[in-house]
């Protein structure tokens, strides 16, 4: 039981090193393949009408319409031009602001599960009038929170 503890424990941590060290080599070298890449040749492959090809040109940040750069990372992360791939401020207030499960009230976690859709019944070929009433609710109250970054 303990060999197992312990290689779960070197797994893990071997992810978590991992995790980080691509997220320090990506802020420093272009993206060379992404799961979306992946996702897209795996598709054509079950279309006979597509070539399977993956063509990409990857461009500067500098050689980019700041709007465009702005519009895309803020679909993200609004403040990634000002930190190095982690935003810490964001990582502290999570650490400090969230709670655990055992400590939600009950109308805490009534408005969670009201918030999240059940995933299993998430279709992305056809969203359910559940998902469209959420997502409606969602961006209603997105509208109204503060800007952020570029937003100001």
């Amino acid at each position: 039981m303990k060999i197992a503890l312990k290689w779960a424990g070197k797994i893990l941590l071997c992810c978590f090193i991992c995790s980080i060290g691509v997220t320090l080599l990506y802020r420093m070298v272009p993206v060379f393949f992404t799961p979306l890449m992946a996702i897209r040749l795996f598709e054509q492959s079950f279309d006979e009408e597509r070539e399977i090809k993956l063509i990409k040109d990857w461009v500067s940040i500098d050689h980019i319409s700041q709007h465009m750069a702005q519009a895309v990372v803020a679909a993200e992360d609004q403040k990634f031009p000002d930190h190095f791939g982690f935003d810490r401020g964001a990582i502290e207030k999570a650490l400090v602001g969230n709670k655990p499960a055992k400590e939600l009230s009950r109308s805490e976690s009534a408005m969670i599960a009201a918030i999240l859709p059940n995933p299993l019944r998430w279709s992305p070929t056809r969203p359910t009038a559940y998902i469209y009433e959420r997502q409606s609710w969602i961006l209603r109250n997105m509208n109204n929170l503060d800007p952020v970054g570029f937003g100001q």
